[in-house]
């Protein structure tokens, strides 16, 4: 038997993850639907086909290669090779993150409640196709299990006056007609019930055209005491923009796709900016005069669809950054965690609360989703309240 046969294993795991990581790769990029949809299928064909090409090709089996001919077997032994190193990698890389992903420093306390909201869509369920119908009888799916979740966020340049500010994050709310308008109308009083200072939506909004005239009369009735905020996501581009930026400004909410301003909230300045990056450009432009010094020195908030814009948020200064777009994963494996998720960043990126100094991530799973299955892992609305160093200070010592 050749070497090859021995790495098998590790070759088809490398093969899986090589090929696992194009499609994420390929979901976090900017290109047409069409080019988008094109990879995604090659991708799939790869990941089906190339272990039978390795078998036919002898890079498995010798004799299998006599037999039939086949591809010239160092062809098919490099490539196995190949998924080898990367599986080896990979395989390193999860035994270090053995036993969880470590406590972010940022996060001081978090708790979550679960509010099934499956009564609102059981009537509906007939204006889904028969696949979307499937995917929701698959058991464990938890796609209106929806957590509510509040997350004490520490900002190491916090002025006093913000101390406690609570923000509610909302993040890809899917519109789409297969989905009761009931069910958003249920998230809207949600996040009321959070009593927020602002209410912010980072991205993926609408999914059907269909559903633009809805804007006013459900999303028009979110409230918090200082605005509502919004940034569009990839999905955002299947309607017309232009028509969605308008609806939504009909509705009361202030859009920072690529721009940023300064506002006054309980008496000090905050830079709210927008990052659309890389379906609509430009990001918010910060490399000018912010105008004052004042305003320099404020505290920085940024949305952005997608965990991948962290370094531009880090390279400008932001404080706080708030992003979507990954769902999570929709489905995490037992110990796994997720596999398929749309973003460059490594994959522990794709929900929760992270610090990369200076700036803090809050990534959302999303309200919803343009495939109706999630498990072990269900949407989310977060209410996060901000917090000084001095508060955090005295809250662990309380708590030791």
């Amino acid at each position: 038997m050749p070497l090859s046969w021995y790495l098998c294993p590790f070759g088809f795991t490398g093969h899986l993850v090589l090929w696992v990581a194009f499609i994420n790769h390929t979901e976090a990029t900017a290109m047409p639907r069409w080019m988008r949809r094109t990879f995604i299928a090659l991708a799939v064909a790869a990941l089906v086909m190339l272990p039978a090409w390795l078998w036919s090709s002898g890079a498995v089996s010798t004799a299998t290669a006599h037999a039939t001919g086949g591809h010239p077997p160092w062809v098919a032994t490099g490539y196995l090779l190949l998924c080898t190193t990367v599986a080896t990698v990979w395989l390193c890389a999860a035994l270090l993150s053995v036993g969880g992903r470590p406590r972010c420093s940022a996060l001081l306390a978090s708790e979550t409640r679960s509010v099934d909201l499956r009564h609102t869509v059981a009537s509906h369920r007939r204006n889904m196709g028969f696949c979307d119908r499937l995917l929701l009888n698959v058991p464990g799916n938890q796609m209106f299990r929806v957590d509510e979740s509040q997350r004490h966020i520490v900002l190491q340049r916090l002025p006093a006056e913000l101390e406690g500010l609570a923000i509610a994050h909302l993040s890809d709310l899917h519109f789409d007609n297969k989905m009761p308008r009931a069910y958003y109308e249920e998230l809207v009083r949600m996040a009321n019930g959070m009593d927020a200072d602002l209410a912010v939506i980072t991205g993926d909004l609408m999914d059907h055209a269909d559903c633009l005239p809805w804007l006013p009369d459900v999303l028009g009735r979110v409230r918090s005491r200082h605005g509502n905020f919004y940034i569009l996501g990839n999905h955002d581009l299947k309607v017309n923009c232009r028509e969605l930026r308008d609806r939504m400004r009909d509705a009361g909410w202030i859009d920072l796709g690529g721009r940023w301003d300064c506002y006054t909230l309980r008496g000090t300045r905050v830079v709210l900016a927008g990052n659309e990056l890389p379906w609509f450009a430009p990001a918010a432009d910060m490399t000018g005069d912010l105008g004052s010094r004042a305003v320099d020195e404020a505290l920085r908030i940024v949305l952005a669809h997608t965990p991948d814009q962290l370094d531009w948020a880090r390279r400008y200064g932001f404080d706080l950054m708030l992003a979507g777009h990954t769902h999570g994963g929709q489905v995490r494996l037992p110990w796994v965690g997720p596999i398929v998720c749309p973003t460059r960043k490594p994959l522990r990126y794709c929900d929760g609360v992270y610090s990369v100094f200076p700036t803090v991530v809050n990534v959302s799973r999303g309200l919803s989703a343009e495939t109706p299955l999630r498990w072990n892992c269900p949407p989310e609305m977060i209410r996060i309240v901000l917090r000084s160093p001095t508060t955090a200070g005295q809250c662990r010592r309380v708590s030791a």
